[in-house]
């Protein structure tokens, strides 16, 4: 059995039934396969076996249609969209064959042709167009990292690798025909995988949710509409649900909420505990795109208590973990390390990349290890506890500092909800530690936070700098962008710097809120508005940050839109810039 044939039986065994529904637009696993065996169909006429195919279709629904064409024909495929189109451009090494596109367009580098031709003509059915003959060693699909840390790398996936993951998620969550599984990913992100397969191979249905387009605000509400089962989310998108929404705890049907991307918190734990329903199970997934899920932790919302709520689980079968020192010297347990991953189902190296590949991958026999670049520890028992990435312990000034310590203890800090510590390089040269964070009604003095962390943290160890921003910005796959914060430029000042709104000139607000007004043509704008709800989009974003760069005289990138949504806290970046022109 493989992931083909499983696809052809819930095919066969669930003709009727909705497979993939976004808004009101639903198609049933016979009509998914009438196109899908269209797409695998053309692919076998243009004589295309075992390479990749570029799909770039807009539509989610059609996309992810593509998908299980490529796959039914025996070729991978690669998913470009506007999150990662600009690593696909710069840094490709793939041997794109063909491209399935949503429009016309023409590159000399591979053929092209629309998605709507395909499923609209009657392609004839070649012999061998779907492939018989699939071996685990065959290659499924291909992602790109995050680059959330450095640059952007090519990971290729193989049917074995997923298959093996795939059953057993399966198997372990129960999923199955009567389950809806939400997807509100990006297709180009890796974790969609286990929201589209999951799903297909077991006759479920995958319920799309534009989540850049329609925000966190409306998901409550799909998953009430669509009476979601099983929800997979990133930590940072399940903070902000829970955030913004009293109680979940009338989502009947919602069983199973899986988070993964990110380290998780404290609060996050909180969050799942106040706000779910006592029948609602939460997966903690330590995951990669390089070796998928890793190990899981599955907490209870009946009042039992894990005895180790802050790991991130154990090892999942197939793969063990090790942890290594710095030579690369296996480490006994309760001991900080960097972590490894050993599993005959893991990627086996970066396309393209060997310089990367022989940094991270090892063979041996038919055994693949991978080192993550993630700090942790296993205790007796077999759990793992996450520690940070080793890129973010670094040597500042010549001492070794962490910065997983310094959020953990800015988060104890009553009211902060998420810390990130970056580098930021000032204009002239001096490395800054400095600490963005999140916080829910946060009214701790500005002169006292570095006082209080200063009684907890070595004196090297201290953040020059403090800004409260309402969320971080994220790359492709949902993880915390450091790289955009690190290049965000701070006040020259070698004194903490607490942003709040009692640093900032009324000027800004009253401008900013004139331009909220002009682009979006509302008179009743104050400082608490969000600029979504009122209607703004990516688009009117852009007009809104065009507007204020010509007002205040500044450079104001259009994702501080996306990072912060409201006027009164808008204006703390506006101040930021202003202090550095």
């Amino acid at each position: 059995m493989n992931i083909i044939n499983r696809l052809l039986n819930a095919f066969e065994s669930f003709p009727d039934k909705t497979a993939i529904s976004e808004n009101q637009y639903k198609i049933s696993y016979k009509e998914l396969a009438l196109r899908s065996v269209s797409v695998a169909n053309m692919l076998a006429s243009k004589n295309i076996q075992r390479s990749c195919i570029a799909i770039e279709v807009a539509n989610t629904l059609d996309h992810i249609t593509a998908i299980i064409g490529v796959v039914l024909s025996g070729n991978f495929y690669v998913s470009i969209t506007p999150e990662n189109k600009v690593f696909f451009k710069e840094e490709n090494r793939l041997p794109v064959k063909l491209c399935i596109r949503s429009d016309d367009y023409s590159e000399s580098d591979y053929i092209n042709i629309l998605f709507s031709d395909v499923v609209n003509k009657n392609w004839n059915a070649p012999s061998g167009s779907i492939c018989n003959s699939i071996q685990p060693e065959d290659n499924l699909c291909a992602f790109f990292t995050s680059g959330s840390t450095g640059s952007s790398k090519i990971v290729v996936l193989n049917h074995g690798t997923l298959y093996q993951e795939l059953e057993q998620e399966i198997e372990e969550n129960e999923i199955a025909e009567t389950d809806k599984l939400d997807f509100v990913f990006s297709v180009s992100f890796s974790a969609s995988l286990s929201c589209i397969f999951p799903a297909l191979l077991t006759g479920a249905e995958v319920c799309i949710y534009n989540l850049k387009d329609r925000g966190l605000n409306g998901l409550v509400s799909f998953w009430e509409y669509n009476q979601i089962t099983f929800s997979t989310l990133s930590v940072t998108a399940f903070q902000g649900v829970c955030k913004t929404t009293d109680s979940l705890r009338h989502l009947n049907s919602l069983r199973f909420v899986s988070i993964s991307a990110e380290p998780v918190k404290d609060t996050t734990m909180a969050f799942f505990k106040e706000k779910f329903s006592a029948d609602t199970v939460l997966q903690i997934a330590y995951a990669s795109t390089e070796t998928r899920t890793i190990s899981d932790l599955k907490i209870l919302n009946n009042g039992t208590k894990h005895p180790y709520p802050n790991s991130i689980g154990r090892p999942v079968g197939g793969k063990q973990v090790y942890i290594l020192d710095e030579k690369g010297i296996k480490q006994p347990t309760g001991t900080v390390g960097e972590i490894m991953v050993e599993s005959m189902f893991i990627a086996n190296c970066y396309y393209g990349n060997e310089i990367e590949s022989n940094h991270s991958f090892y063979r041996v026999g038919d055994i693949i290890q991978y080192k993550t670049g993630d700090l942790g520890y296993l205790n007796e028992e077999g759990y793992l506890f996450y520690e940070g990435r080793k890129t973010n312990e670094i040597k500042l000034n010549g001492t070794k500092i962490n910065f997983a310590n310094i959020e953990k203890e800015v988060e104890n800090l009553t009211g902060i909800m998420q810390a990130v510590v970056v580098i930021n390089n000032s204009r002239n040269g001096i490395n800054k530690l400095v600490c963005y964070f999140v916080a829910k009604e946060f009214s701790l003095p500005k002169n006292e936070i570095k006082e209080i962390i200063s009684k907890r943290l070595p004196s090297n160890h201290i953040p020059q700098a403090f800004v409260k921003v309402d969320s971080f910005p994220l790359t492709h796959s949902g993880k915390i962008d450091r790289k955009l914060l690190e290049k965000q430029t701070l006040a020259e000042s070698q004194n903490e710097t607490i942003v709040t709104t009692e640093n900032n000139d009324i000027g800004y607000m009253s401008e900013i809120i004139d331009v909220y007004k002009k682009t979006l043509k509302i008179n009743e704008i104050n400082a608490d508005s969000n600029f979504f709800e009122l209607g703004g989009d990516s688009f009117t974003s852009l007009l809104c940050a065009v507007e204020i760069e010509n007002k205040l005289e500044m450079n104001f990138p259009t994702f501080n839109f996306f990072l912060i949504q409201h006027p009164i806290h808008l204006i703390n970046i506006s101040y930021i810039l202003a202090k550095n022109l």
